[in-house]
């Protein structure tokens, strides 16, 4: 197919006319904003809500029970708001903060209680936590957010995990 020297510079025309895109700097210091892991959204479903983490530093990695604070950001104002603190987080991946994928106004995250990584579902209206139970037939440890895991289909057997990058099962606190 072949199109005239005309078609082709109206299509050229029509996209630098694509619509402009307004970048605004929503938070600021003292302390450092980030949100964790590539492919999640820090926004909630109806694009009205923000989630980050704080912390004090972003030059070095988190020292053991240093602890950095969950926000919401107010996507108007810039003002945070504290939620809660997490103890399982680095400056990479954060504390794999997640908004919930059945409840709208729910955060999950990991934390570190006890020497033991958990999940925890908190819930920003009345700010409740519970820790978040591995959907599995059976009773097993419990086992720190990964990317919400369990949304997806189980792990392949250990002989091919390698070709499928799953990590391995670790031993956590146990479920009561």
């Amino acid at each position: 197919m072949t199109i005239s020297r005309r078609q082709w510079l109206l299509s050229v025309a029509a996209l630098s006319a694509a619509p402009t895109a307004k970048i605004q700097t929503l938070t600021n210091g003292p302390n450092h904003h980030f949100f964790g892991y590539y492919a999640v959204s820090p926004w909630n479903r109806r694009g009205d809500k923000m989630i980050c983490l704080e912390s004090t530093f972003q030059n070095r990695m988190p020292r053991p029970n240093e602890p950095a604070t969950i926000v919401e950001v107010n996507p108007k104002t810039g003002a945070t708001k504290p939620i809660a603190e997490t103890r399982a987080w680095n400056l990479q991946q954060g504390c794999m903060l997640n908004w919930s994928p059945t409840e709208p106004d729910a955060i999950l995250y990991n934390d570190a209680t006890g020497g033991e990584i958990v999940s925890v579902a908190c819930n920003l209206k009345n700010r409740e936590t519970q820790d978040v139970q591995p959907r599995h037939r059976e009773r097993r440890p419990q086992r720190p957010l990964c990317q919400l895991r369990h949304l997806w289909p189980p792990c392949p057997p250990p002989s091919r995990r390698r070709i499928c990058r799953c990590p391995r099962p670790q031993s956590h606190r146990q479920s009561s």
